[in-house]
């Protein structure tokens, strides 16, 4: 606003031919520019966020106490030509008799608080609204009481202008908003003084509001002729009959009234009425008498307008559509979340939102919704095939070069992801976008300044599959095609992933990906074993519709395994058929208790751009919920939990003998490694911080009872490795404890060093006959998945036994001690890896296994059995 205006008095001065003006905006921050004088100690020049930003700096009062204070500046003139004024002013209060500005025009006194002659203009200081005023001495004789603005809110902004014509004419203006949109407050005629001195502001005011005056943008010399011509800034579209159009400024009723003025194309005509808005006088409610067509594009021409000042408009046309907008006619196509640090693009947060469809789509009343912070759009169309910008006001005027920017106020987005969602003016969902860093699939990218960008707009609903970092020079495409743009259709049929139970009565089905929400609806697509059936309608989960929530006929029973199995047709938002008959199971889940899930696998030392992960092991013959358990730390230093982060808030089932994967970055380890599961992985929002070569996993219940605990370090991974870095450890075996270090190993390359969600590379199932057991009988172990390991198994009948194995080669030496005096069970096994004393692989060759017990009776028993070390020749 202020550098329009100064750009206007710059232009109005250069045709005045030297006519006397005055012009205050305080941006050169010193009063004695303009020779301001008075009460200047309770005054300040101010950058407070109270002023608009287009406005600052302005003049505050700044009082500690209830006052009358003023400021003026000298300014001579007679009224033998027409004089203007124009000026804005706020007060952050209601205003009262005893809490009111004034701003004099004219006086011939500096005190402007005193007796004078002159006028001013009250604000709010009768029946809180505008008033032009006489004052002879003391005397005040109001001349315009006005009947536009009301300043009766708790803040009240407003800019004015005053108009004074040599004959005597005067005219009062103002724009309630504080823009320039000026209405008639009314009009006088008045000769009583030819000539002024000075004028200022005045104030009057309770300590309560000493601080709450701002004035701004003070102008004063000859009328300022409108030379701009009139023109249509918004056109909607209310309803299949009616359009409604909003002009620039002020225009001529009479020219309103010509029908003609106004046509619509496709043989619908002109409008058999038009109604002036009540509240906002540039606003028109256009009807017609013929409804638009469906489906059709229209156009709107407006011509013949003129202003107050008869400037007349230039002829516009307005293509618009009565189209009923479908899900996904518009889409988020670009998500600036973190623009630091800068890459070349303003450093603004800023939405691109993309219209696909053939039709001009009105977004007035529009939502989007970041998370829970709702914002409202108002009076923006989108033409078909464009875009729109959608940032806060900085970013808006900074964007501007890069397209059509909507500015909404302000803006947050999650730097490490956020579901944002935008809705119809019916609350209908449009699209829905849930991100996260991975989204980016660049680990040089997702830091900052660079946006996300959608590769296909034609499939909307896939996410991170068609989603990834900008490949610009600048960061982003804002306003424009994204430079990720490729064909990338949606050829994967949706799938239900699995139940969770929120009740006995009521679960909530997960799907792969967001489906068609009507289809999410219908009751016939959902049927059950046992007896189930549905007690009220299917309620769609939203935003992101990849869940329903169903209510069941009758309580679900204990120990008892149902099947709900997909009977009607769903699909996803591009039209794939989540195939007919596909079934999920569900329970309800038992009491969890230490022991029922074991840790499975670990990889700790993930490869570059990846993250860490843990499988857990259903060993219990229970169905179990995993919102009861954490994955934790443990402080090695107090021995307190640490870190303890949730698996699953919503709820997970984990049924007898399944194995999950749990981790940050699911997707990235399913494209990294061989996973024939899919659907046994649980993405975590955040992980417990697990070092490369040691550390502890502890499995918590959410009352703090462990669960499991695994305690690792590098020496139980395979000494043969050149790297650990990508690899896991495996459990070889189920029963066997989770703390004895020999039923742990490293995954085998020829699993591609890892196994998530499925039966372990290195898994062993002991059997034995006999009190020791050698298997298998020949191993290999070269880490390819096949027999890499010795299981030495053992049973006893009674315990106590102390134990120690030592590996002899076929000429007696000592090759291992594997085993020193440790206290064994009645049952166990140890495993071989064919590793020797000096970390060495053993020879191939014949190896005697010697096992020697004893207990505290005396009673000794010394095994000796033989295995075979081989390997494939041709390596």
């Amino acid at each position: 606003m202020k550098r329009a205006f100064i750009l206007l008095l710059i232009t109005l001065i250069l045709t005045l031919q030297g006519k006397s003006q005055f012009y205050e905006d305080f941006t050169s921050g010193d009063l004695a520019i303009n020779n301001w004088q008075g009460m200047l100690s309770v005054f300040k020049i101010s950058s407070s966020t109270a002023i608009p930003a287009d406005m600052r700096p302005a003049l505050q009062l700044d009082d500690d106490a209830a006052n009358t204070s003023y400021i003026a500046a000298p300014y001579t003139f007679n009224f033998t030509d027409s004089v203007e004024w124009t000026f804005w002013v706020k007060l952050s209060f209601t205003p009262s008799v005893n809490n009111h500005a004034r701003v004099y025009i004219v006086s011939d006194q500096l005190n402007i608080s005193g007796s004078l002659n002159g006028y001013f203009v009250g604000i709010g200081e009768t029946d809180k609204k505008i008033t032009l005023v006489k004052q002879q001495g003391t005397t005040l004789t109001t001349l315009i009481t006005g009947s536009v603005a009301n300043l009766s809110a708790t803040t009240n902004a407003v800019r004015i202008r005053v108009i004074r014509y040599s004959d005597g004419l005067w005219k009062l203006y103002s724009d309630p908003t504080g823009g320039t949109a000026y209405q008639s407050e009314g009009t006088t005629n008045d000769l009583s003084f030819s000539s002024s001195s000075w004028h200022g502001w005045y104030c009057k005011y309770t300590v309560s509001n000493s601080t709450k005056f701002y004035f701004d943008e003070f102008y004063a010399g000859s009328v300022i002729a409108d030379t701009v011509n009139p023109y249509v800034a918004n056109v909607q579209m209310a309803s299949q009959f009616q359009l409604n159009i909003t002009f620039s400024e002020l225009v001529n009723q009479s020219d309103i009234q010509n029908m003609n003025n106004f046509s619509v194309s496709n043989g619908i005509g002109n409008p058999v009425d038009i109604l002036q808005d009540g509240t906002n006088p540039m606003l028109f409610y256009l009807t017609f008498s013929v409804p638009f067509p469906e489906n059709q594009v229209c156009t709107l021409t407006v011509s013949g307008i003129r202003d107050m000042s008869d400037n007349i408009m230039d002829s516009q046309e307005f293509p618009f559509a009565f189209y009923l907008t479908q899900p996904y006619d518009i889409v988020i196509s670009e998500i600036m979340a973190d623009p630091t640090p800068v890459v070349g693009l303003p450093e603004f947060e800023y939405l691109e939102l993309y219209n696909r469809s053939a039709f001009p789509i009105s977004i007035n009343n529009w939502k989007l919704m970041f998370g829970s912070t709702i914002k409202t759009f108002a009076n923006v169309v989108i033409p078909p095939d464009n875009y729109l910008i959608v940032g806060g006001a900085d970013a808006a005027q900074a964007l501007s070069s890069y397209g059509n920017v909507y500015d909404m106020g302000s803006i947050s987005i999650t730097n490490d992801g956020q579901t944002i969602a935008l809705v119809d003016d019916l609350n209908r969902l449009v699209h829905s976008v849930s991100f996260t860093t991975d989204w980016y699939q660049d680990s040089n990218k997702d830091e900052g300044g660079w946006s996300l960008e959608m590769i296909d707009p034609d499939n909307p609903c896939t996410g991170i599959k068609n989603w990834k970092a900008s490949v610009n020079t600048a960061g982003g495409t804002p306003g424009s095609v994204n430079s990720v743009s490729a064909s990338n259709p949606d050829l994967t049929a949706p799938q239900v992933l699995r139940v969770s139970v929120i009740d006995n009565q009521t679960i909530k089905v997960w799907f792969s990906e967001s489906l068609d929400s009507l289809n999410l609806l219908l009751s016939s697509a959902y049927s059950f074993s046992h007896g189930l059936t549905l007690s009220a309608s299917p309620v769609p989960v939203f935003p992101q519709y990849n869940a329903v929530v169903l209510s069941l006929s009758q309580q679900m029973q204990q120990t008892v395994i149902y099947t709900l199995t997909i009977s009607d047709t769903l699909t996803d938002c591009t039209g794939n058929i989540l195939p007919l008959q596909s079934d999920v199971r569900f329970a309800l889940s038992q009491p969890l208790e230490a022991g029922d899930i074991i840790i499975n696998e670990v990889l700790s030392n993930p490869p570059t751009g990846l993250s860490d992960f843990v499988e857990i092991y259903n060993i219990s013959n229970k169905i179990l919920d995993l919102k009861e358990m954490n994955l934790a730390n443990i402080d090695t230093e107090t021995g307190n939990i640490s870190s303890m982060k949730p698996i699953s808030t919503e709820g997970f089932l984990i049924f007898p003998q399944d194995h999950i994967v749990l981790s940050t970055d699911i997707e990235g380890l399913k494209n990294y490694y061989y996973c024939p599961f899919p659907n046994n992985f649980i993405q975590m929002e955040s992980f417990p911080s697990y070092n490369n070569d040691d550390g502890n996993v502890v499995l918590v219940h959410v009352g703090s009872t462990v669960i499991d605990r695994l305690d690792y370090d590098i020496s139980m991974h395979f000494p043969l490795l050149q790297s650990t870095k990508g690899v896991s450890l495996e459990r070889i075996n189920y029963v066997r404890p989770t703390s004895d270090k020999t039923n742990w190993h490293s995954a085998s390359e020829t699993a591609g060093f890892a196994t998530p969600g499925y039966v372990n590379s290195q898994y062993s199932e002991s059997v034995f006959d006999g009190e020791i057991q050698l298997s298998p009988d020949i191993f290999s172990p070269d880490n390819d998945g096949y027999n890499d390991i010795l299981n030495i198994s053992y049973t006893f009948s009674q315990p106590g036994y102390v134990g120690t194995i030592v590996i002899y080669d076929a000429r007696g030496r000592i090759i291992r001690n594997l085993v020193t005096s440790e206290l064994l069970g009645t049952s166990g096994v140890y495993s071989w890896d064919g590793i020797t004393n000096d970390n060495q692989k053993a020879g191939i060759g014949i190896y005697v296994v010697y096992v020697e017990v004893f207990d505290l009776q005396g009673k000794k028993n010394v095994y000796k059995k033989v295995t075979v070390l081989g390997s494939y020749l041709d390596r």
